[in-house]
């Protein structure tokens, strides 16, 4: 069924446009729009019969209702795109699901990681468009998009052999930063190389999926290279000073393991990535109107969240609140200052994570 298009896609280029001449397969130009389809749901309708499986994978894009020419053609070609990852992901799934039952080592590969549905921003190494046209009588504007097996195979594996030496480059980079001592900048490097060795390894695993020969490389480096970040994540700490408001400063206290860092205490320099320094307010103090000996204290409190390293000022909160009481100005201001403190935790541990997940 032809499907209607509600909004366009953003593919991402081709990497390997020329893997199909590499492997000996003539180049077929885009044909023109016709006022007439063959029909090409079967392997048998021309053009199809000329790319047979399974030497070839197969998409036939289809939107119908597109009154934009540009934007049909871009649609249906998506649609084919997309066509083709279903296929291949089904594929790759069901031979990953028999590698497993037979105990043979290997990563699953979801959908969710390979394709989706309609919108894509996903490219298939190798494929083209080969044939386009239009039938008037539905408004449905058709796409013939296909893959030569062997090429797709080898443009994973060159994208994944390509990856795998960046990301080896980026983590001699974030060793360097670490020597250097720029904890958070090694952190950062290194989660790169995480992800970029994460695709790796998913490369590897659909060329694994689809009958081919693939390295365990990608995937034992992004193991190591996990393992990596844990460790240096666990080595940042964070020291806390906030003069004249002890509860504030243990609420502060308090963020810093809840973001999956260090605390360290005063005077420490070792690992120390970030400091949070409070400024805390002198209280003002005010009457409730026809409340007898009610008092409220108005409390505001700046958080100043700094590098260690570099001296960069990463954030500054400031924040203030109100509270009353009849017993005491005293128990006032200790409600103002709790209340302070439930205020703040939630935006300091935002700003941890921020720093140390920054992409």
């Amino acid at each position: 069924m032809p499907r209607s298009f509600s909004s366009r896609p953003i593919l991402m280029p081709s990497v390997c446009a020329l893997a199909l001449l590499a492997a000996g397969c003539a180049h077929v130009p885009p044909a023109p729009v016709v006022a007439r389809c063959s029909g090409w749901s079967q392997p048998t309708d021309p053009p199809r019969d000329q790319f047979p499986s399974p030497s070839y994978i197969v998409g036939v894009g289809a939107v119908s209702d597109v009154l934009d020419n540009a934007d049909a053609k871009n649609a249906a070609e998506s649609d084919a795109t997309g066509q083709i990852a279903k296929q291949l992901a089904v594929e790759v799934q069901a031979k990953t699901s028999v590698q497993q039952s037979a105990g043979s080592a290997g990563s699953n590969v979801s959908i969710k990681d390979f394709a989706t549905e309609k919108t894509s921003t996903l490219s298939i190494p190798g494929s083209q468009v080969v044939a386009t046209c239009y039938e008037p009588g539905t408004t449905t504007y058709y796409a013939l998009e296909v893959v030569e097996r062997r090429a797709l195979l080898r443009a994973f594996i060159a994208q994944a052999e390509s990856g795998l030496a960046q990301a080896k480059a980026t983590r001699a980079q974030a060793a360097a930063s670490e020597g250097a001592n720029r904890l958070l900048d090694a952190l950062k490097v290194m989660r790169e190389a995480v992800q970029e060795l994460d695709k790796d390894a998913r490369e590897m695993a659909i060329v694994r999926g689809l009958g081919g020969q693939a390295s365990e490389e990608p995937r034992r480096a992004a193991d190591e290279a996990r393992r990596e970040l844990s460790r240096l994540r666990a080595r940042l700490g964070v020291q806390v000073s906030v003069p004249g408001d002890p509860i504030v400063a243990q609420a502060l206290r308090q963020v810093v393991p809840a973001a999956g860092l260090t605390l360290r205490n005063p005077g420490e320099t070792k690992d120390v990535v970030l400091s949070i320094v409070g400024d805390a307010q002198p209280p003002e103090f005010s009457r409730v109107p026809l409340v007898p000996n009610a008092v409220v204290a108005h409390r505001r409190v700046v958080v100043n969240i700094v590098r260690t390293d570099t001296g960069e000022a990463v954030q500054t909160l400031s924040l203030e609140r109100q509270e009353s009481s009849v017993a005491s100005a005293q128990r006032a201001v200790e409600l103002a200052d709790a209340a302070l403190a439930r205020a703040l935790k939630p935006e300091v541990e935002k700003v941890l994570e921020s720093v140390v997940d920054a992409k």
